[in-house]
């Protein structure tokens, strides 16, 4: 009886494996060998803080986004957008990094430098936007979008040694 009960225990986890298997092997996609660009959009970070006259400082954000491709491909285009709110005065806006382009993975970037001023407190809410357009062949259909990163939220009063 036990024999016979432990037997029917290991068909049973072998079906389940099994099947378990085949369902994975039914839902995975096959390798693509040809050219396959996917975009990334970063969250922004403080790229450094510098003195900017009595009682103020800079602060420089920068976003990084680019395409990743798995090969070659004809043309691939990169624009990444910084997109900045900060209270008390600080700004709120959008800034448009260089477009960059090239034949496989690339990258780009974003500034954008703000003057603050001791004795505040700012909070920040920054994030990025890659847009990118890229081809395969001469030939093929070009394909576009955009993707937005993670957003970065900041805040500072008083950084040290600056103010």
């Amino acid at each position: 009886m036990f024999r016979r009960t432990l037997a029917t225990m290991a068909m049973s986890v072998m079906a389940l494996v099994t099947f378990g298997q085949a369902a994975n092997a039914a839902g995975s996609t096959p390798l693509d060998p040809s050219p396959y660009c996917r975009p990334y959009a970063g969250t922004p970070y403080d790229d450094g803080q510098a003195r900017a006259g009595s009682q103020a400082f800079t602060l420089d954000v920068e976003a990084a986004g680019g395409m990743t491709c798995n090969g070659a491909a004809h043309v691939v285009k990169v624009t990444v957008t910084l997109h900045y709110s900060t209270t008390n005065g600080g700004g709120t806006g959008a800034a448009t990094g260089s477009t960059h382009q090239c034949g496989g993975s690339c990258e780009g970037t974003a500034h954008k430098v703000r003057t603050l001023y001791c004795g505040v407190v700012y909070h920040s809410n920054d994030y990025a936007v890659v847009n990118y357009t890229w081809q395969k062949t001469s030939s093929s259909s070009t394909i576009s979008g955009s993707l937005e990163g993670g957003h970065a939220a900041l805040s500072t009063y008083n950084p040290s040694p600056w103010c």
